[in-house]
């Protein structure tokens, strides 16, 4: 039985998810439902994780087609 390990991602710097993909987690959930992260601070967080290979996930605050569409 195998068992992956994530953390939540709470601050807009891209360093700290490189950093988490680093450490060998699994996996980032990027917390914009509780946090002041906004969709401008999303990009840079998703493309450092794919630099470093890490599975991101984020819980986005509405079900709002503003947070899935490109405007």
């Amino acid at each position: 039985m195998s068992c992956e390990l994530g953390v939540f991602v709470k601050c807009p710097h891209p360093e700290m998810v490189e950093t988490i993909g680093l450490a060998g987690f699994d996996f980032a959930v990027v917390d914009m439902e509780h946090t002041p992260l906004g969709p401008r601070d999303l990009y840079p967080l998703v493309l450092a994780a794919e630099r470093r290979g890490l599975s991101l996930v984020v819980r986005i605050p509405q079900k709002l087609d503003a947070y899935f569409k490109q405007g």
